[in-house]
Formats: structure tokens, C-alpha cells, sequence
């Protein structure tokens, strides 16, 4: 006997703004968090997080993976909420690639364009940063770059496992699609404030 599919809901317009927003904040908490994380290892400010002091790289071995996990994160539900305020539907999967391939046209298209055109103040480091992972064989395409880090968000929960590696997905792909998000819901506020500092990326606008 065939078991048969149960049919996706759809949700109501209410539904979908008000899920999208839900999701949007949490997104946006993983995204800050990640944000603060790379700047502790970038700065080797290890004090402050009472790890090895006098190891910065043990101490980013210690984070690195938590960090790139937090971005993975926040990317998947970008990508989701996307989906859910264009498509009324939830997906279940942490596969960044079938999300992305889930998006309408026009909205991969609108987040490429943000990819390959980033702001000029932040543009040296973006193209610095491609060329150092064209070196080891990393595509050159936003398409290419997503398929290769489509289980950024598993593998980097279980890091230790043989074999499990981290795919450094480009901070871009995510600042991309927060553009996209930002142009298409300008009410939605653009940074978290921790204590009085704001937290944003070169795309706010705000940084």
C-alpha cells in the first residue's frame, strides 16, 4: 500500500508576515552572535572569553566552528523566511542549497547582483577574500559557492568527526541576502543593540 505525501499548507497572508518576522529576529540574533564571535578570533581578544589565553589558535579551533555554525544558521532562515513570505510554505531542512534553489528567480537573481556588486568600502576585502579560495579550487559563482557549503550548517556541529570539515561560506552570501531583505522590508530594523553597541553588517547601511 502507498503511502501518500501529505499535502504542504499553505499559510494566510497574516500567517506569513507574521512567521517571516518571528523568523527575521531569530536570524538576525544568529547572525549578531556570529558576527561578535569573528570578531574575538579576528582581534585574538581571548581574554575577554577566559579561554588560552597565551593559545589564540586553540582558542580559535574552540570557536571557529561554533561561529561558522551560528552564520550557517542565520542563513538558513534567511533563506526560509524568504520562502515562506513568497511561497506561504515551511521547509524542514538545513540544506542551504535547496533553499537557495527554492527561491523565485528574480530573488536569486536580485541576491547574485548584491554578491557580485558589494559596497565600495567593503568591496577589497570580498575580492581578496575570493581570490584566496579560487586558490584551493572554490567556484566562482554564488550558485557554485552555496552548492559547496550546503551542509555548512551539519558539518559544523560535528567538526570533531574524521572527516567532517567547515566550508568557509563567504560572509557576502549572507550580507547579499540580508540586502535583499532589507530593500523588500524597510520597516524591519537593521541592527541588534547589545548594551549600547549596535551590531551590523557593511550592507546595513547602519555601520
Amino acid at each position: 500500500m502507498s503511502s501518500k505525501k501529505k499535502p504542504v499548507p499553505i499559510l494566510s497572508p497574516k500567517e506569513r508576515s507574521d512567521l517571516s518576522w518571528k523568523m527575521y529576529l531569530q536570524a538576525q540574533g544568529a547572525f549578531c552572535s556570529a558576527e561578535i564571535l569573528n570578531e574575538h578570533i579576528d582581534n585574538k581578544d581571548v581574554g575577554r572569553v577566559g579561554m588560552y589565553p597565551k593559545d589564540p589558535s586553540r582558542v580559535q579551533y574552540l570557536l571557529g566552528p561554533h561561529m561558522f555554525t551560528l552564520y550557517a544558521f542565520s542563513l538558513e532562515l534567511y533563506f526560509k523566511l524568504i520562502i515562506v513570505k513568497e511561497n506561504g510554505i515551511q521547509r524542514d531542512t538545513h540544506d542551504l542549497y535547496q533553499l537557495y534553489s527554492e527561491l523565485p528567480e528574480h530573488i536569486r537573481f536580485a541576491i547574485d547582483f548584491y554578491y557580485k556588486n558589494p559596497p565600495s568600502h567593503f568591496a577589497r576585502e570580498v575580492f581578496d577574500g575570493r581570490a584566496k579560495l579560487a586558490e584551493i579550487g572554490a567556484p566562482d559563482t554564488l550558485d557554485g559557492i552555496i552548492k559547496m557549503g550546503r551542509h555548512a550548517f551539519r558539518d559544523s556541529r560535528y567538526y570533531y568527526e574524521e572527516g567532517k570539515s567547515i566550508f568557509l561560506l563567504l560572509p557576502e552570501v549572507i550580507f547579499a541576502t540580508r540586502q535583499y531583505i532589507y530593500d523588500n522590508n524597510p520597516k524591519w530594523p537593521r541592527t541588534l543593540h547589545i548594551g549600547d553597541d549596535p551590531v551590523s553588517s557593511p550592507f546595513s547601511g547602519n555601520a
